[in-house]
């Protein structure tokens, strides 16, 4: 089921929810009336859907996120609430470009459990095995090596993942994803390993952007290095 799809089919008039769980959780690109943190069960985060145009190119696509079936599993995200016709047809056009025609993206139905004790049903946008641009499990590593020398119009892979940490960490510190996690991990790990391979100037452009943040907060400086410092120049660096 396309946005296109769902509109024709509903009364626009209605309330509707939309769970992001990549980069929706922290880039919606749409207005809305409220937003909720919460989870679905069922499902596990993947970054086995490849992407050649918000944050890869053709021939060497980015790592992002996608859902996978495990009826132990649950994934944590951001439910949006769109209320009345103009936010709903807003929405799902912005998002049948962003998800489905670019993404390569379906549409589920599924319910949502909220921090605060709510429930309610949500449409979720997934990538299954049958699209044309899903690359399916790897080795964290592999992985690891894919999101560090990919970057599309939108911006590096590496934002789109330390992002999506970010995210998790800072809103739900209690809540574990090990996929995400480990991938984290594996990428900054390899972020440190090639400093020494990346020409000084880079290193000293990035080093004069780090200076400018307004902040006392190495996690800060970190953040500004992780999501902008290298990545682009790596995809040389690591081919």
């Amino acid at each position: 089921m396309s946005p296109h799809d769902f509109i024709a089919n509903t009364n626009t008039k209605r309330i509707v929810w939309i769970f992001g769980y990549g980069s929706l959780v922290w880039k919606p690109d749409f207005e809305y009336t409220a937003r909720k943190i919460g989870y679905l069960k069922g499902y596990v985060r993947r970054f086995w859907q490849g992407n050649v145009t918000h944050r890869g190119v053709p021939g060497r696509p980015a790592r992002v996120a996608t859902l996978i079936k495990d009826d132990s599993g649950s994934t944590w995200g951001v439910s949006f609430k769109l209320e009345g016709e103009e936010q709903i047809v807003d929405a799902f056009s912005r998002l049948n470009t962003r998800e489905c025609i670019l993404g390569g993206y379906d549409i589920l139905n599924l319910p949502i459990f909220t921090t605060d004790g709510t429930t309610h049903q949500a449409l979720v946008f997934i990538a299954t095995p049958e699209c044309e641009l899903y690359m399916g499990p790897s080795s964290v590593e592999s992985m690891a090596r894919d999101i560090v020398s990919s970057h599309g119009k939108c911006g590096s892979n590496t934002e789109y993942l330390f992002r999506l940490v970010d995210f998790m960490r800072e809103c739900l510190p209690g809540v574990v994803d090990d996929h995400l996690f480990d991938l984290d991990s594996a990428t900054k790990k390899l972020l440190k390993c090639n400093i020494c391979s990346v020409p000084n100037s880079i290193m000293s452009s990035s080093s004069s952007m780090s200076r400018k943040e307004d902040t006392t907060s190495s996690e800060k400086v970190n953040k500004q290095y992780y999501h902008e410092g290298f990545q682009p120049e790596l995809a040389t660096v690591l081919a």
